[in-house]
Parts: C-alpha cells; sequence; structure tokens
C-alpha cells in the first residue's frame, strides 16, 4: 500500500471521476487488473489519489482512444512509448468485429459478457463512440437484409446491460433526472447510463403514446432536477408543443439529446444538464 504523503493534494475516487471522466468501477479494474493507477490509502482503506495519478489517467485514456487495448497501455506509459499509426485502431475494429459475430449468431449470452467485461475497462463514453456506435450503425445499415432481427437483438441485449449497470452505479440521494422518448430504441439506455455515471439517478419512459400534460401531478411528486427527451426522429407538432407545455410549466430544466437536439435547435428552448 502506497503510504500517504500529507503535503500533496489528494482526491477521493468520486473527485477523480468527475475530473477524468472515468467512473469508478473502470478506475478500480484498472488497478486490480491490471497495475495501472496504484493510489495511496487512507488507514480505513479509502483510495486517496494525487495529481500526477490524474494526468496518467488521462494519458490511458488517450491511449484508449486512439485504440490500444488496456493490456497493452502499461509498458506505453512506463516507455512512454510509440505504437503504429495502424495499429492505432485495430483494438476498435477487433472488438466490433467480435461482438458483431454474437449479433450474428444471435448469442445474447456471449455478446453480453463481452459488452459488460467491456463496459467495466473502458470508459463507457468512448466505448459509445468508438465500439458501440458504429456496431448500431452497421446494424441499421439499409443493406442489411437482417436489420429488423438484428436491430431488435441488439436493443435488448444494450437494454439488458445497461440497466444491470445502473442499478450498481447510481448513488444514494442522487439528483433525480426524467428521461423520455417517443421512440424505442438501445441508444435511449446508453443515454440513461451516461447519465447515470454523470451522477443521477434516472427514471427512463420511452416509447410515449399518451399525451404528457396527463402526467403533470406525477412530475410535482418528485424533486426533479431535470428532463431529458432523447431521440433520432423529428418530433410531430403535437408532441413538440406537449414538451413546450411541460417545460414552461415546470422548473426543472428540460435537455434535447440524440439528433433531437439538433433537428429542433430553433423549434426549442433547450437548457445544458
Amino acid at each position: 500500500m502506497t503510504e500517504i504523503n500529507q503535503t500533496e493534494k489528494r482526491y477521493a475516487i468520486g473527485e477523480v471521476s468527475e475530473i477524468t471522466g472515468v467512473n469508478s468501477v473502470t478506475l478500480r479494474a484498472w488497478q486490480r487488473r491490471y497495475g495501472l493507477i496504484v493510489p495511496q490509502r487512507t488507514p480505513k482503506g479509502h483510495r486517496l489519489y494525487t495529481h500526477d495519478d490524474i494526468v496518467k489517467i488521462r494519458q490511458i485514456v488517450s491511449w484508449l482512444k486512439k485504440g490500444v487495448s488496456i493490456g497493452k497501455v502499461k509498458p506505453l506509459l512506463e516507455t512512454q512509448g510509440q505504437v503504429r499509426e495502424q495499429a492505432t485502431t485495430e483494438f476498435h475494429h477487433e472488438l466490433i468485429d467480435a461482438m458483431m459475430a454474437e449479433v450474428e449468431k444471435l448469442d445474447s449470452h456471449k455478446l453480453s459478457k463481452i459488452l459488460l467485461e467491456n463496459m467495466k475497462i473502458y470508459p463507457f463514453e468512448m466505448l459509445v463512440n468508438q465500439v458501440l456506435m458504429p456496431i448500431h450503425c452497421r446494424i441499421a445499415d439499409t443493406d442489411n437484409p437482417l436489420k429488423g432481427i438484428q436491430s431488435a437483438f441488439w436493443q435488448g441485449v444494450i437494454t439488458q446491460c445497461c440497466n444491470e449497470v445502473m442499478v450498481k452505479a447510481v448513488k444514494p440521494k442522487a439528483p433525480r433526472c426524467l428521461l423520455l422518448s417517443f421512440e424505442q430504441s438501445e441508444l435511449i439506455w446508453i443515454k440513461a447510463l451516461l447519465l447515470t455515471y454523470q451522477g443521477y439517478a434516472v427514471t427512463t419512459l420511452v416509447s410515449i403514446s399518451d399525451k404528457l400534460t396527463g402526467f403533470q401531478d406525477a412530475l410535482t411528486a418528485l424533486p426533479w432536477k431535470a428532463c431529458v427527451v432523447v431521440g433520432e426522429n423529428k418530433l410531430t407538432p403535437s408532441q413538440l408543443q406537449e414538451l413546450i407545455t411541460v417545460n414552461q410549466a415546470f422548473a426543472f430544466p428540460m435537455i434535447l439529446a440524440g439528433s433531437l437536439r439538433v433537428i429542433h435547435a430553433n423549434d426549442f428552448k433547450t437548457s445544458e444538464l
């Protein structure tokens, strides 16, 4: 166990997560499995990180974004080494191909295992941008003859895995966030987990068909911090008007996410979360 230097500023694991964007589960995995970051400990065993640790975490994230697998990061950090430009994206492609192979076989057990394992060891936002979204686009391609079946399968696995991680990741007394969608897509559950990692307790309502104005009483029953509306398709005039009405009636901010943010940039005054 690394001894504490009393003169150096130290950060708790939650603070480091906020600073670096790497969730605490991943930070622990980097320590236990790969020895990438070895924080100091308090007498009670709580992890304390230094500024140098934070710098190293950012270096690790930088390597991962380049496509270097987690198992190859430590020697690069130790030697300040370089990798071939061609190799910087190889791991992402390998992971995409491995997961697509399970999608094609409809093997939910194997796909869930691969996904959950990588959700532990890679920053989730990076995994979304560089692995999950490319898979989503590949499945949703209009030239894919199995688009419908594979989309339903992929959506089911993502929903299950994100919910499993969310239950464990949500913090006690976390501010409440309401996530709404008029659609049904795995992207909604990905957004829900991203919000959870930002520190929110997320309640998700998908495929909404009833009028939003009908549950205004429910919205006043709990202290919501924000409402996020996520979707990829243009809202109907009635849906847009209902959102505007709800937004005007309550004090919490309403945020558009996904393609809605661009599609309705000029139609809806939205806030930042």
